[in-house]
């Protein structure tokens, strides 16, 4: 937040998505720990999920089962030229029922990246719910400018392969 006008003026010269700024580390399942659920009204179960975790497996295809964490891992590029980066983190996924009871397509919330340091973007399937097929995809934004776009293919057919 405090270095906006220089990355703003970094992104002033970029297309409509900003190639560099962000380094994709990782995509796909993850071994989750030291899980706290913070409280965003952006995410549908109200709150959003703040862990440590390690990479299991380099995958786009999900096959859901409760306790599955999948998602991405990335760094802010130290050629961006800045040590911090306000930004949206963003997941979108097919329709579930929110907290509030609406129906909802995207969870996202605000996040401040710093230079060189990992970031893990993930989501848990907590419950059966959340096991829903179709085209996810995990981003990252800053000041309406995609920096990152990963998607998933989540398969809930697959899981009665591997029973």
């Amino acid at each position: 937040m405090r270095l906006a006008a220089i990355v703003c003026a970094v992104l002033a010269a970029a297309p409509a998505r900003a190639e560099g700024l962000v380094n994709l580390s990782d995509a796909g399942l993850y071994d989750v720990a030291a899980i706290q659920h913070v409280p965003d009204t952006g995410s549908v179960n109200g709150s959003h999920v703040v862990a440590t975790g390690h990479l299991i497996e380099r995958v786009t295809h999900i096959c859901p089962k409760l306790g599955t964490a999948f998602g991405v891992k990335f760094t802010l590029s130290t050629a961006a030229g800045v040590d911090a980066l306000p930004v949206t983190l963003g997941i979108q996924h097919p329709p579930m029922t929110n907290y509030a009871s609406q129906s909802q397509t995207e969870d996202d919330f605000k996040a401040s990246l710093t230079s060189g340091t990992a970031f893990l973007s993930f989501w848990v399937f907590e419950s059966q719910a959340e096991l829903k097929p179709g085209r996810w995809h995990f981003t990252l934004s800053h000041g309406g400018v995609l920096l990152l776009d990963q998607p998933f293919d989540v398969d809930v057919t697959c899981q009665k392969l591997v029973s």
